[in-house]
This record gives structure tokens, C-alpha cells and sequence, in this order.
């Protein structure tokens, strides 16, 4: 089908009425309101004609797209947890291709994708999604940013050990050989000078990972060379074989957490936001940048429209609320359940997870229909079906459910409405907690109108969407103060301490029982463990701080402690083999000093074997040291002891 030819702002929005399927009167009616807050146009009382007020504020057709991609760029965060979910599914439940089915309308046809699929639609999403401006991607010049960038901050003395997690975890995920494909969210330091600057190396990062992840580029395929190489392909692949991005992001977090108040006292800071903004704004001229072309724009909203997942879109929400579920859970076994190979999203009642961490045993699930009599809401009166349900035993889900979760998708929350909902959910599950979770703004008086013996057991979170650091914030605290109150952590799941593995005098050796200990300098070396397993399809296997693994359910392998002061150590137990091959590297979050100054060693115990030690190399440009692989299948140990080069 051949392109539509989009001259006008007003022809763009004709075309997302009628291609994008726009439903005003509900959903997207969110959308609509981010857009104007973009554009600049403010809802006026009475009725208003957006298409007039588009002609009348002079709003081009590329104005209104970038807008639009703005206002769906919570849509591409829901599509990037979920993916991430799926993938950690895919390796441990099934040696197939994981497929996903959304089937929420009766009246709608079902959805049904595998994960290459999901995968290809996220890299869409994110590439349409780009910054309004296009920088020029030179590597000469991109490496001379991050250099001088470097330079100015290591004369400041500050250290290079990440505070944000996000992005401890991003790195994570790429030093495993594998471009993350979800983006890390910096919220405003409340300095309107140095929010702009930032905001522009920001974006300046965000298109080099965008464009990265559309080429399918990483830093170990190469650079192409020959007449029919591409020069902007290229450019990226010179980029990624220095590992720019992973560099470049420890900048952003370095400027940006030592920018927050409260880091520093107000004199200081102000001194250091003066300073840092000049310098990034010198920095930033030498970089050329454009407005994206309308053409590319109109293709991209065009393809986007065009995806399976947007007619599905108001879906995502819900099953994106499961993720939040599972990571408040903090159970790195845990995973989506599926049937032959299928997980499946319903309006009917499904187990969605299981978590084995706690005793009782917890199951999430899905739409569980419970009966109660003379319900307040007139949906409700064959049965409350609450959208989540955590719970120790589905037959009497009634009495043994912990937790309620709601999802709303309303602009802004009805106070009667949602008092009803949380009575008649108090009221139809007696010892459980109530949460309402909803995307849109609402009154703090909702739980106010509710029952009194019910208001300590129920709660609203509103604006609860993949950019509201707070409300998820406030999400996970809720349900993990809920576990915690209702269950204990089983002892098999809990970190094995030098006192527990000492009270037997001659235990059964570990398989391969890998330690790490270093000198006083840097302060946080982090052992890393990825699993490669047999299976073509499965997804790499990480142990490492941010999942720590279990000794008794999958992974069989866990890491002891996460050692942030020197010296360590650090150890990773592997209690039962999984068919594959075991990755072992050491990365420096700290930075200063380098790893190779660091007088790291590691000490290999492997099937009863007599120790092996591998000094850290005291050469190499890099903070990634690659120690050892061991294939479980073939019993074969290969060392590499070495410092992986940029």
C-alpha cells in the first residue's frame, strides 16, 4: 500500500482517527490531553474542535507526529518490561519459542504473537519514539564528548560507582552481550538550565541506542567495511566496538545523581550546576543536529499504526501491571506460567505465576470470580472478578487471597465509582489488602467515602504509569509490606551466610563454587554469572546483585553477597548444573581506580577438584575482565583471564 501523503497537521490527525483507530470518548482521550500539553494547546471549557485549534496555532504536520510519539512513549516502557518478563519466561519454562496470547474482549479477536514478534514491534516503537532532533552521529567526534565530559568530572574527584539501580542494571544487561532494549528514566533535578542541557545528551544517547537496536547493531558484529557498507551502520558499529553507550550512560548517571539536591549543600550545588551547564552547552554546539525529516516521520507513524500491538494497546496496561507485581515480588524463579508453550492474558480466570520464596506459597492470578451479595457496582452483581489476585490457595480464593489489584485506565478517577469498587472488593475478599492502581489522575478523598472498617485494608494509586517513578514506587512498597506481614521467606531462598554453610563439618562439595576478593580500591567489583543453556531458543541466564538466583528451585545457583566496600568477598555457589555453559566475569562499577590496579584474584572450586587462582591481568583499557567459561556438558574449563577490550 502506498504511503498517504500527509502534508497538513490536520491531515495527520484525520489519518489517526481513521488508520489509528482513536477512540476519544475513552482511552484516548489521555493521549489527546498529552498532546496538547506538548503543542501548547490548553482544553478550554466547552466543547473544542482539536482540529480547528490545530489551524488556528499554526501546528504543522510534524509538530502533531512528534507529539503523538510522545504521548505513546508510555506504551513502548509497558512493551519493554513485558519483554522482559517474557524473555526470563522463555528460558525457564519452555524449549520452544515462548508464544503470548492477549485475549481480554470477547468481542475482539485474540491476539496471539511468539517473542521474536514482540521483539521486533518494541525495536519499532522505540525507533519511532526518538528525540525531535536528529544529531549527527560522528564517532570522532562523540568519542571527544565523552572524553571531555570525563575529564571535567574527574577533576571534581567525584566516584564513578552508578546510585541509580536502573542503570546498574542496564549495564548489567549489556556487558552479557546484549543491547538492553528498554531505556532508563532520569526525572528532573529541578534546575531548569541544567534539565535542558542534560535532556540534549540525553537524547543524543537515546538515538544512538534506538538506532543501534533498529540495525541490529552490537559491539561484537563488527564494522562493516567495502563499497556496500553502510556509512550510518558503520558509524554505529565504530561506536558500539568501543562500547560508547555503556560509557556515554555512566556520564548521564554521574551528571545526573550528582545533580539531585540533597547530594551536596545548596551552595555547592549551585556552584557545580553554573559550572557543569556551561560546559555542556559548549560541549553540546560542536554537535550538529536537524529536525527529522517529515517524510521518515509519516513512514514511522504509519508503520507504527500499523503494528498488531497498537489495536491491542489498551492492553498492555494490565498485563504491564502483572510486571510491576512480580518485580515487588523480588523472586528471581518466579515467571509467567504458560500451556503448551503459551502464555495467556484473559478476561477468564488463568494462573499467571507461582512463588515458592515464601510460606505459605503464593500463586498470582488472573480474573478470579468470587460471589457476593448486593454489590454497590451494577457490574459486580454476579461476582466480584478483580483483575489480580495474590493468593495461597485457589480453591478457597475467598478467604486465602492477600491482595487485590485493580486496573484503571481512566483520565480521571470517579470518587464514587472507585469507593464502590474498593468496598465491594473489601467486602467480597475479608482478609485481603484492596489496591486500585489507575493511569490517570484522581482525588485523594476516594478512600474516604469508603466503609470505615474497610479504609485501613484498602488503597488507590493514581497515575500509575512506567514514568511515574513514585507511584511505582509506592506500588512495591505496598504489596512487599503486604507479603511481608502475611509470609515468611523460606530459608532455602535466602542468602547462604558463612555461618550456615559451617554448621555441617564435612558437607557434600558444590559442583563449582567460585569466590572473588580484591584490595581495599575500587570499593565495588561485582561477581557476574550467564548461563547459556542448550536450548537454541532460551535466553541467557544472569546471577549476578540485581538477581541473585536460588540454591533449591532454578537457577540452582546463587550469589552470596554483594560487596560494596572493598576487599569483598564475593561468591557465586552452583548447586546443581543446568545443560550449558557457565559464563564468569568480574565488572568495576566503581571505575576509579581500574581494574587492573585492583589486585582482584579469583579462586575456582569445581566438582572436588584441587582450587585454581586467576590473578586479574595488570594490563587492558577496560573494566570488564573476562575469567572462565565452563561447559557442564562437555566438562571442559577454558580460561581467559582477560581485560575485555573496548
Amino acid at each position: 500500500m502506498d504511503q498517504p501523503l500527509l502534508q497538513t497537521s490536520v491531515e495527520v490527525w484525520e489519518y489517526l482517527l481513521s488508520q489509528g483507530g482513536m477512540d476519544l470518548k475513552s482511552y484516548d482521550s489521555d493521549i489527546l490531553n498529552e498532546m496538547r500539553g506538548k503543542l501548547n494547546i490548553p482544553l478550554l471549557r466547552g466543547k473544542n474542535d482539536f482540529k480547528q485549534e490545530l489551524i488556528l496555532h499554526k501546528i504543522d504536520a510534524e509538530q502533531l507526529i512528534i507529539a503523538f510519539f510522545s504521548a505513546v512513549a508510555p506504551f513502548s516502557s509497558m512493551m519493554s518490561d513485558l519483554l522482559v518478563q517474557f524473555e526470563k519466561s522463555g528460558a525457564l519454562r519452555t524449549t520452544h519459542n515462548l508464544k503470548i496470547k492477549f485475549d481480554f474482549d470477547a468481542k475482539s479477536t485474540a491476539l496471539e504473537f511468539d517473542l521474536e514478534h514482540f521483539r521486533s514491534w518494541q525495536i519499532q516503537f522505540i525507533h519511532a519514539l526518538r528525540p525531535v532532533y536528529v544529531y549527527e552521529v560522528n564517532p570522532e567526534v562523540l568519542f571527544q564528548l565523552y572524553s571531555d565530559l570525563r575529564r571535567f568530572l574527574d577533576v571534581t574527584g567525584l566516584d564513578w560507582n552508578p546510585h541509580h539501580q536502573e542503570v546498574k542494571r542496564w549495564i548489567s544487561d549489556y556487558d552479557s552481550d546484549s543491547l538492553p532494549k528498554y531505556t532508563i528514566i532520569f526525572p528532573s533535578v529541578g534546575d531548569e538550565e541544567f534539565d535542558r542541557v542534560f535532556s540534549s545528551l540525553y537524547e543524543l544517547w537515546q538515538q544512538v541506542w534506538a538506532d543501534c537496536l533498529f540495525h541490529n547493531v552490537t559491539r561484537t558484529t563488527g564494522v562493516q567495511t567495502g563499497k556496500d557498507a553502510d556509512d550510518y551502520k558503520r558509524c554505529l558499529q565504530k561506536l558500539e566496538s568501543d562500547m560508547w553507550l555503556r560509557q556515554f550512560l555512566l556520564i548521564l548517571e554521574v551528571l545526573h545523581s550528582r545533580s539531585i539536591p540533597g547530594t551536596c549543600d545548596a551552595g555547592r550545588l549551585n556552584v557545580w550546576w553554573q559550572d557543569v551547564v556551561q560546559f555542556m552547552t559548549k560541549l553540546l554546539g560542536s554537535i550538529t543536529r536537524t529536525l527529522r525529516n517529515k517524510s521518515v516521520l509519516t513512514q514511522e507513524l504509519v508503520s507504527l499504526l500499523e503494528l498488531p500491538i497498537w489495536r491491542k494497546r489498551y492492553d498492555l496496561y494490565a498485563a504491564w501491571i502483572s510486571t510491576q507485581i512480580m518485580v515487588a515480588m523480588n523472586d528471581s524463579s518466579m515467571t509467567y506460567i504458560h500451556e503448551n508453550g503459551t502464555v495467556t492474558f484473559s478476561f477468564s480466570r488463568n494462573h499467571l505465576a507461582t512463588s515458592r520464596k515464601y510460606e505459605p506459597t503464593l500463586e498470582l492470578w488472573a480474573e478470579v470470580r468470587t460471589p457476593l451479595a448486593n454489590p454497590r457496582g451494577k457490574s459486580r452483581q454476579r461476582g466480584i472478578q478483580p483483575d489480580y489476585s495474590l493468593l495461597t490457595e485457589i480453591a478457597d480464593a475467598e478467604r486465602s487471597t492477600l491482595l487485590v489489584v485493580e486496573c484503571k485506565q481512566y483520565r480521571r478517577a470517579g470518587s464514587k465509582n472507585f469507593a464502590d469498587a474498593l468496598n465491594d472488593y473489601a467486602r467480597g475478599r475479608p482478609n485481603a489488602r484492596v489496591l486500585i492502581v489507575n493511569y490517570g489522575k484522581g482525588s485523594s478523598s476516594i478512600v474516604s467515602r469508603v466503609d470505615h472498617k474497610f479504609k485501613s485494608s484498602v488503597k488507590v494509586i493514581h497515575e500509575m504509569r512506567p514514568n511515574s517513578v513514585t507511584a511505582i514506587q509506592e506500588f512495591q512498597d505496598y504489596l512487599k509490606e503486604t507479603i511481608t506481614q502475611a509470609c515468611l521467606e523460606r530459608s532455602f531462598d535466602a542468602t547462604v551466610s558463612k555461618a550456615n554453610v559451617q554448621v555441617n563439618a564435612n558437607p557434600a562439595p558444590l559442583p563449582l563454587r567460585v569466590t572473588l576478593t580484591w584490595g581495599k580500591q575500587p570499593k565495588d567489583l561485582d561477581l557476574h554469572l550467564t548461563i547459556v543453556t542448550s536450548k537454541s531458543t532460551a535466553s541467557p541466564v544472569n546471577v549476578d546483585y540485581r538477581s541473585k538466583g536460588s540454591s533449591s528451585v532454578f537457577p540452582w545457583a546463587v550469589l552470596n553477597k554483594d560487596e560494596q566496600v572493598g576487599f569483598g568477598p564475593e561468591e557465586i555457589q552452583v548447586f546443581q548444573y543446568l545443560p550449558g555453559v557457565y559464563h564468569f566475569h568480574v565488572n568495576n562499577y566503581s571505575n576509579m581506580p581500574s581494574l587492573i590496579q585492583s589486585e582482584a584474584k579469583i579462586t575456582i572450586y569445581l566438582n572436588g577438584h584441587p582450587p585454581i587462582e586467576i590473578p586479574c591481568p595488570v594490563a587492558g583499557d577496560s573494566e570488564l575482565w573476562e575469567v572462565f567459561s565452563y561447559d557442564s556438558v562437555k566438562d571442559q574449563l577454558r580460561i581467559y583471564n582477560r581485560i575485555k577490550m573496548k
